[in-house]
């Protein structure tokens, strides 16, 4: 409704302060490191967020949803760098096991979690990425539908760190800088966009005779 095409400027505006211990365990020679360690803030600034349908480009502009991406684990190059929430995979297949095979799921990817609908029985959360389905096939036709979970690593990063674009370990620093920075500029900072790779590469069905196990 309030978004026109071209350049958009949003202006937020806000009383903001901290209360004097603020500065005075940040700044003051005076200040013991215990003093730092209790050190609390009455008020922080939350990143502002753009929620909708629409895909973000190359240079950071954004166009609208024209087509979903197909199966892949790394949406974030079909306009999704800052993906969090859930994908949406339906299908239908055909199955021809007999009676003495194990028919396994696979789900090949990188995600946080995965729920498995077959033939409308819920398997729940998967966590690893191969589940024993024999039980909830039909003999022929089957539909399945997959629900893949992201963790919320791309919506709030960190983003701009230059040495390690996936840190193994996250801690405020990485967001911060702090201590780094010298004349507007930070050691180990970058203006790029670090992302990382979501979604599902592959689903595959194994089957093994009784007694095998995966």
């Amino acid at each position: 409704l309030y978004m026109s095409p071209g350049i958009n400027e949003i202006v937020y505006t806000l009383n903001f302060y901290e209360h004097d211990g603020v500065h005075f365990a940040l700044f003051d020679p005076l200040a013991t490191e215990s003093v730092r360690n209790c050190l609390y803030y009455d008020k922080s600034i939350e990143n502002g967020y753009l929620k909708g349908r629409f895909i973000v480009n190359d240079d950071y502009s954004l166009s609208k949803l024209k087509v979903y991406p197909k199966v892949t684990d790394n949406i974030i190059d079909s306009g999704y760098p800052f993906f969090m929430g859930e994908v949406y995979l339906h299908s239908q297949f055909n199955c021809d096991k007999n009676d003495d095979d194990l028919v396994y799921l696979n789900i090949e990817g990188r995600y946080q979690v995965c729920n498995v609908v077959i033939n409308g029985t819920n398997i729940n959360y998967i966590l690893d990425n191969t589940y024993d389905i024999t039980d909830y096939l039909n003999s022929g036709k089957n539909i399945i539908k997959i629900y893949v979970k992201s963790s919320l690593r791309n919506l709030f990063g960190p983003h701009h760190v230059k040495e390690v674009k996936e840190p193994t370990g996250v801690h405020p620093g990485l967001f911060t800088f702090r201590t780094l920075w010298n004349e507007g500029i930070a050691r180990g900072y970058t203006d790029e966009y670090n992302s990382v790779n979501f979604g599902i590469k592959s689903i595959n069905l194994i089957y093994k005779k009784t007694g095998y196990v995966v």
